[in-house]
């Protein structure tokens, strides 16, 4: 985080090898930010963290707006509650194009980054720097302010599309992490919980909603406390699902005692 709010970069990973000492090792360049356009630059300050997952939140004069970072996720996620949403781009944009689901920004690199906003917004480029690489890119329509998600991530290929669109309405919010052994058997257990959101269309609650069910969770897990939602919180949350390998889960909710988990062996 920084003046151009959250930088994100799809990493590039390199081999070092050097007196017989290999290393591997991640380059950061950001590509694109996802920033505010109304208010002054709050200070960033962590929010919330878990054993996968920090939130950083940015509190301005008209809002606030806040990253959710998950560990090995291929989104990243920022709620806006007040803030009006803009982006940044560091290399230059070649075009934009319109789905149902997501804005696909088209670089002249060749790479393809989606845009995903709930409430569905569009968006179009509105100014370029003199080298047409630092862009701006606005929503559409004029706007005071937005309670909403922001959930960008780089298209790989043509079937990353396809996945990201699936699972682009399900928001992991906390996490949690348990490891069991067993002391004579070569078998391991390593369970992922996973407290989400669901923005899907037939979730039945707006995004609005999902940002006051967000700070409840925040606030139950920060606490150990197994508080139920409403049943109409609960029913913005999704079941497990571990097709494609994506591992997702419900929050505790009146009709279930404990999340839903996902487990694997090594």
């Amino acid at each position: 985080p920084g003046e151009d709010g959250f930088q994100i970069c799809y990493p590039m990973t390199k081999g070092l090898y050097k007196k017989k000492k290999d290393m591997l090792i991640q380059l950061f360049s950001a590509q694109i930010a996802v920033s505010h356009s109304s208010g002054d630059y709050g200070q960033f300050t962590i929010d919330h963290h878990d054993a996968l997952s920090v939130h950083v939140k940015a509190v301005t004069t008209a809002g606030s707006y806040t990253g959710m970072l998950l560990r090995g996720s291929p989104f990243v996620t920022i709620t806006f509650d007040g803030e009006t949403p803009m982006l940044w781009s560091y290399d230059p944009i070649d075009s934009l194009t319109e789905t149902v689901t997501h804005t696909k920004i088209h670089f002249k690199t060749g790479e393809t980054w989606l845009v995903y906003s709930f409430p569905k917004l569009s968006w179009k480029v509105t100014a370029a720097g003199a080298d047409n690489t630092r862009s701006e890119v606005h929503p559409v329509h004029k706007m005071s302010s937005f309670k909403g998600f922001i959930r960008i991530a780089a298209a790989t290929d043509k079937d990353a599309v396809e996945t990201l669109d699936r699972y682009s309405p399900v928001v992991p919010i906390t996490a949690d992490v348990t490891y069991k052994a067993e002391p004579e058997s070569d078998e391991a257990d390593l369970e992922y919980r996973f407290s989400t959101v669901d923005l899907g269309r037939g979730s039945g609650t707006s995004p609005e909603q999902s940002l006051a069910v967000i700070d409840k969770m925040k606030s139950c897990q920060q606490q150990q406390s197994n508080c139920d939602l409403s049943s109409q919180e609960a029913f913005a949350h999704v079941l497990s699902n571990k097709e494609g390998g994506v591992m997702e889960a419900s929050f505790l909710s009146s009709s279930s005692s404990s999340s839903s988990s996902s487990s694997s062996s090594s």
